[in-house]
């Protein structure tokens, strides 16, 4: 799966090591999203144009409807149905999900 990485002026500061993770359900196992993770730590929230799979969770980036966080979906597993993150807006007024601690597991995909 070839991917074009999002880049913006922020990059260097947060270390410049952008890469691919593939976020999975912790219950089920389940693959929920493909996810472009920026810098050290630990996965906090997700931001909607850093998305990149599944197709529905994507296009909500360039849904003009989705003004507040009230009108994200939950972040759900679709097999389990498990609650993993929880819409927000971040300080710097994007829109995210606010990930759970402890209800998701972070892998990285190599990029072809």
């Amino acid at each position: 799966m070839r991917v074009r990485l999002v880049r913006d002026r922020y990059s260097r500061i947060r270390g410049g090591k952008s890469k691919l993770v593939r976020i999975s359900c912790r219950k089920c196992k389940a693959v929920v999203m493909l996810y472009q993770k920026d810098g050290p730590g630990w996965l906090k929230r997700c931001y909607l144009n850093r998305i990149f799979g599944p197709e529905r969770l994507a296009r909500l980036q360039n849904d003009k409807t989705v003004v507040e966080p009230e009108d994200m979906p939950v972040l759900r597993c679709g097999s389990c149905r498990a609650v993993i993150g929880i819409p927000s807006r971040h300080k710097d007024n994007r829109l995210a999900f606010r990930i759970i601690r402890g209800s998701f597991i972070r892998r990285g995909v190599e990029q072809a």
